[in-house]
């Protein structure tokens, strides 16, 4: 006997402001290290209105948020990334204390447009998403991060839980007439 759940489930958003599509940083993200020529802006941005600008001149600024996971399940982190280049310059995306990507130092490469990452980590229970970033001549753009949590588990439909109700009844009724002595028997 196999019972079917209808609802599918979809995965779960752990940022906050990921789009940064507040105009700031709030809610969720701490700004450390070297805030010069930081903050959100409206150009150039992947998607919405606004995203986050850093360019800090002779050290890094650091962009956190810190979520709750569920330990030892696969998560998923994404995001877009956009720079101009320029020397010295770096940007690092560390998410999980272990997946993480890097360009630079001492170049940044220019993108030439929006370029999409992704990557994978397993949860800690608590974890980061973490952007170290310097451009001393231009500036490192970031906008739509996320990351995605396993799916919530299904919650079956009022549908399947009537289905299951007859099948249970049925199997009541069908015991019950066995109990009550009608049979039939097939030489």
């Amino acid at each position: 006997m196999s019972i079917g759940l209808g609802t599918s489930a979809k995965a779960v958003e752990l940022l906050q402001n990921g789009g940064f599509e507040s105009g700031s940083l709030a809610p969720g993200w701490t700004l450390t290290g070297n805030g010069g020529f930081t903050g959100v802006g409206t150009s150039p941005v992947h998607s919405g209105n606004y995203s986050f600008f850093s360019g800090p001149v002779g050290s890094d600024g650091i962009l956190t948020q810190t979520f709750h996971d569920v330990v030892g399940a696969l998560y998923t982190f994404s995001g877009w990334a956009f720079s101009y280049g320029g020397t010295p310059a770096d940007l690092g995306i560390n998410v999980g204390g272990t997946a993480s990507l890097t360009l630079g130092p001492p170049t940044v490469p220019p993108t030439g447009g929006w370029l999409p990452f992704t990557g994978f980590f397993i949860g800690h229970g608590t974890d980061s998403f973490v952007i170290t970033s310097r451009n001393d001549p231009s500036y490192n753009f970031f906008d739509d991060l996320s990351v995605q949590g396993p799916a919530a588990p299904a919650v079956p439909e009022a549908s399947t839980w009537a289905m299951m109700l007859l099948g249970f009844m049925g199997v009541g009724f069908a015991a019950y007439r066995r109990r009550s002595g009608t049979s039939f028997r097939f030489a």
